[in-house]
């Protein structure tokens, strides 16, 4: 048999709802656009492997991976063209999103003063490595600087 599930989602756009139509491999029957209800087959359905469902959030795993790469093309080419740095940002998230770029961190401790500690520097590391990802990453422990110094003839 299937499984259906039906969840009220957030206030989404409705490019937004399109992403996750994409990832799921189902069709946004939109009646803005003229789709009616009715007419809704069981085709129009996507594919979920995993979906964990609770009162702040929806996670789903294991979609539609060739109907998801073909959104992510579209959004990057979007991306390519567009100027304004707050809607890059936004189709950025959006792109990860499709792409399942997520990771998931946990970490224990002792004590409550031990934990915020551990949180500020995994929240640094995490930060370092977006940067280092999104600008080129370059060798660590001083070997970049060392290599630049052979190339301009210093030894220290």
């Amino acid at each position: 048999g299937i499984n259906i599930l039906a969840v009220k989602i957030p206030a989404l756009t409705d490019s937004q709802i399109d992403d996750v139509a994409a990832y799921t491999g189902a069709y946004f029957i939109n009646k803005e656009k003229g789709d009616k209800i009715e007419a809704a087959t069981i085709q129009n359905l996507g594919r979920i492997d995993k979906i964990i469902v609770d009162d702040d959030k929806v996670v789903m795993i294991g979609g539609d991976k060739l109907a998801a790469e073909t959104r992510i093309k579209s959004l990057q080419e979007n991306m390519a063209i567009e100027k304004d740095e707050m809607f890059r940002k936004k189709l950025e998230i959006r792109i990860a999103s499709l792409a399942s770029a997520v990771g998931i961190i946990k970490v224990g401790s002792s004590t409550e003063a031990q934990k915020g500690y551990i949180k500020l520097k995994l929240e640094d590391a995490v930060f370092a490595t977006q940067h280092a990802y999104k600008e080129g990453i370059v060798k660590g422990g001083g070997q970049a600087l060392r290599d630049v110094a052979k190339k301009l003839g210093e030894d220290d």
